[in-house]
């Protein structure tokens, strides 16, 4: 076990990184049981405007995938809300250049900020030897 696992017992960024790994598997992969973690609205028949509600998830999710996106430069235009605190959901608003859909840039968003996270949890273990 890693040495910040070990220290914390699973910290925040462990538990960020298997929720962005959930989401980055439930948009590659279609869910067979249960809730749906993602549902997407898109405007019209514009694929490149479309607003996703991702269920609990807050700003801890919401910023980072922000940043990240806004980071593409496919993507003009990224902003998330959570509508009220005792509501187990984030609202995240992407518009493209129209050269990817929507989807297509949250997928890369979420691949982005997938290997951030590994990488500075690397960084982070490389760092603090194991106790």
């Amino acid at each position: 076990s890693s040495g910040i696992n070990a220290e914390y017992g699973g910290n925040q960024q462990t538990r960020s990184l298997s929720y962005i790994s959930i989401l980055y598997h439930n948009t590659h992969t279609k869910m067979e049981e249960g809730p749906r973690k993602i549902d997407c609205t898109f405007d019209t028949n514009d694929e490149s405007c479309a607003t996703f509600v991702i269920l609990d998830e807050d700003h801890t999710l919401g910023n980072s995938l922000h940043y990240v996106l806004m980071k593409n430069p496919q993507v003009s235009f990224s902003g998330y809300t959570v509508p009220h605190p005792t509501d187990n959901k984030l609202n995240i608003r992407i518009q493209t250049t129209g050269s990817v859909s929507a989807s297509q840039a949250l997928r890369q968003g979420l691949t982005d900020l997938k290997a951030i996270c590994n990488h500075v949890l690397e960084t982070v273990n490389e760092q603090i030897p194991d106790v």
